[in-house]
């Protein structure tokens, strides 16, 4: 007799209970695991207090990290904010975490390479959908390379490289967390490998959107582009693949998430 390990959902999707069940974590943020989340003096931090470090979870050995190295940029952990787990809350004004000196994650891929990224996070203001950038996955002198996931549903880079529609269908809730899927195919410099997804469910490419996408991989940021483009909101989990998952795999992944947070 085969005993299968694997369970399934509804279309034959397998169900995960840890994201590294699929190939190719490169970086996992867990905002819920207090042992990842860390005040000034690098030890857990508390309910309400600043958060200097939010640490990668994943078992590759690698150092990858997000920090906050000056205290007014600090966001703040909030205890079962979100179907009962802990949160990361920005404010919108000032709070952003820098990829830290010496980080390894932000060259595992750039902009022409594959690449899987799942965000959790919800905003709390309707300014943080269409400003804010929750996790800036490329930043440099380049023109043209900047890569901002906001709650928009938007991937911008040279002003409006790829963004959706913007209506109220495609833009994330202020009263309930979701989960933002953006996978980049790697087949090219141009916007049309990018496709992104809203709690599982595809999003409509805006026919306005131009540019090119950059080799370049420098300068990850959570919370903000450098000091416009701040995120109000909360930040629950992140988790990175150095590859284009395939339909599946992405769903499982998507699946777990929604779970997780009671999406």
């Amino acid at each position: 007799m085969i005993i299968n390990s694997y369970r399934f959902a509804a279309g034959g999707v397998p169900v995960i209970t840890d994201p590294e069940e699929v190939t190719g974590v490169v970086g996992w943020f867990d905002a819920s695991d207090n042992t990842k989340v860390l005040n000034g003096s690098l030890v857990a931090a508390a309910d309400n207090e600043a958060v200097r470090v939010l640490d990668d979870k994943s078992t590759l050995g690698t150092i990858a990290y997000f920090e906050a190295a000056a205290l007014g940029n600090r966001p703040f952990r909030r205890a079962a904010q979100i179907n009962g787990l802990d949160v990361i809350e920005f404010d919108g004004t000032d709070d952003r975490m820098v990829a830290a000196a010496g980080n390894n994650f932000d060259t595992y891929s750039d902009q022409t390479e594959p690449m899987t990224v799942f965000i959790v996070s919800q905003p709390t203001t309707s300014a943080a959908i269409t400003d804010g950038s929750v996790l800036d996955l490329y930043d440099s002198a380049t023109t043209g390379s900047r890569g901002l996931v906001t709650t928009e549903i938007a991937y911008r880079t040279n002003a409006r490289t790829w963004v959706s529609d913007g209506t109220a269908a495609t833009t994330c809730s202020t009263s309930a967390p979701s989960v933002i899927t953006l996978s980049q195919s790697g087949a090219g410099n141009v916007e049309d490998v990018i496709s992104m997804w809203l709690d599982g469910n595809s999003v409509a490419r805006d026919s306005g959107g131009t540019g090119a996408l950059v080799a370049t991989s420098a300068g990850h940021r959570l919370g903000s582009l450098t000091t416009t483009y701040y995120f109000d909101g909360y930040v629950c989990e992140i988790v990175m693949y150095d590859n284009e998952l395939s339909s599946t795999d992405r769903q499982s992944v998507e699946n777990y998430l929604i779970d997780k947070w009671g999406i």
